[in-house]
């Protein structure tokens, strides 16, 4: 499989479903993806020839501590997941925040858009959220290497 930037982690994810080698072709596979930012948390379900499957956003909800965001989040998923994707198995995770992240730790180092998320252990929140690999980056380091 051919790595698009460092963070194996990352490319693992990312390319799970689209990569033939890892599940052969199994149109039934799915990787949930949120972009989180300052106004909107957009989520979605890519499929394995990198389509999107469904999607839908909400306004971010500034008012919430980190644990609550979390949670409002991984909600969001699982509505996807319960209501829009039947038939499919879910095999990961991940989530892009405006935030420079400790990419080894999965922490939030600083967030201006979302300051209550600054030292938030984000990975490890939303491992215990779901029984997938989960994957936090950067929003701008996500977009770059998104085909």
């Amino acid at each position: 499989m051919e790595k698009l930037y460092g963070n194996d982690e990352f490319n693992y994810l990312m390319h799970l479903v689209t990569d033939k080698d890892v599940f052969g072709y199994d149109a039934s596979l799915a990787v949930i993806a949120a972009d989180v930012g300052g106004t909107n948390i957009r989520i979605g379900a890519i499929s394995p020839d990198g389509k999107v499957i469904e999607k839908f956003s909400r306004k971010t909800f500034h008012s919430a501590g980190p644990s609550e965001f979390v949670r409002s989040i991984s909600e969001m998923a699982r509505e996807l997941i319960d209501s829009r994707l039947k038939g499919f198995k879910v095999v990961g995770f991940a989530a892009a925040f405006p935030a420079v992240l400790d990419i080894g730790s999965g922490v939030v180092t600083e967030s201006p858009n979302l300051p209550f998320l600054n030292d938030y252990p984000l990975r490890a929140q939303f491992s215990n959220c779901f029984d997938v690999p989960v994957v936090v980056e950067n929003d701008a380091t996500a977009a770059a290497v998104t085909p």
